[in-house]
């Protein structure tokens, strides 16, 4: 048996590799016109897909804390072997209020089918109906996220906020009850024999 030369084996192996690409590339030789089987030629076609949406809410809730603080005042004023007493309650009203706000995000998946001219449509019209439906559920989850999440927050905020307001009912009360401690000794002492 003679030995090839090296020269011819290098070019069987480059023929051989160079026939395999092009069956590759050409699909078999079946001549299709499409290279998926489940499109068909002509007519419609319908395609189903998903889409994802975001939307955000902002829940805004006012506070308010109306608050009362009382200071009973009493003076005795003596004088030429008489007392006179005078009583008096000082009442001061408060409103705090805070503004809360929360904003809250939501996303949804929705799935949607349509039928078009041809992909290309089909899908765009799927994907379209499919971005606003999952856009609206977004947009209610979000709102609902948002609203629980302002009662949550002023339920967590109202003692504070009650607090606060009695803090600042407590001193105009004892500021106005100071001056009132003037007063009433001046008519009590007034009203002495």
């Amino acid at each position: 048996m003679r030995r090839r030369p090296p020269f011819a084996l290098v070019l069987i192996v480059f023929v051989a590799a160079l026939a395999g690409a092009i069956a590759l590339t050409s699909g078999g030789g079946g001549g299709r016109a499409s290279s998926n089987p489940d499109l068909p030629a002509t007519g419609p076609v319908r395609t189903c897909v998903a889409a994802h949406a975001e939307a955000a809410a902002v829940a805004a809730r006012t506070l308010r804390a109306p608050v009362t603080a009382r200071i009973p005042i009493t003076v005795t004023e003596r004088g030429g072997g008489a007392s006179v007493t005078v009583s008096e309650a000082v009442v001061e009203h408060a409103v705090a209020t805070r503004v809360l706000e929360v904003r809250r995000r939501a996303v949804a998946r929705r799935r949607a089918c349509a039928t078009g001219a041809g992909l290309a449509a089909a899908r765009s019209r799927a994907l379209t109906r499919a971005y606003k439906s999952a856009l609206a559920v977004a947009r209610v989850r979000a709102k609902a996220g948002a609203s629980a999440a302002v009662q949550a927050f002023a339920a967590r905020e109202l003692p504070s906020l009650i607090a606060s307001g009695q803090r600042e009912a407590d001193a105009r009360a004892q500021v106005a009850a100071a001056s009132d401690r003037r007063t009433l000794a001046a008519q009590a002492r007034a009203r002495l024999p």
